[in-house]
């Protein structure tokens, strides 16, 4: 990943359009951001949340609130908590996907999708 010298950037996280995704169950609400070919988004997953899909993009992501519940393909879960980060390669061998029992609300960090 490469951080462009943009200079200085502020991120008003309230004034970006909020994008609704549904999940297997549940909804997360996305605001994002772009910064060259860095992506940051703040993620709320509602309570019940279940991923429809299994991952297999490499992110950095940290808990601001709640709980969730990382699922890796192998079986492996981890339960995490506010404050927990993680960071995750780029991997179709073991993607992952996410649930949170009670609702989450995380900062996500990746490269920006191309098309």
């Amino acid at each position: 990943m490469n951080i462009a010298d943009n200079g200085f950037q502020l991120t008003d996280w309230s004034k970006l359009t909020q994008e609704l995704i549904s999940g297997q169950c549940g909804e997360s609400k996305s605001r994002k951001n772009n910064y060259g070919d860095i992506r940051i988004r703040i993620v709320k997953y509602s309570a019940g949340y279940e991923a429809d899909h299994w991952c297999t993009k490499g992110h950095i992501l940290h808990w601001l609130e709640g709980d969730l519940i990382v699922k890796l393909k192998d079986g492996t879960e981890y339960n995490l908590k506010k404050g927990t980060s993680f960071i995750c390669g780029d991997s179709s061998e073991n993607p992952h996907k996410v649930t949170s029992k009670n609702g989450a609300t995380i900062l996500i960090i990746d490269q920006q999708m191309i098309a």
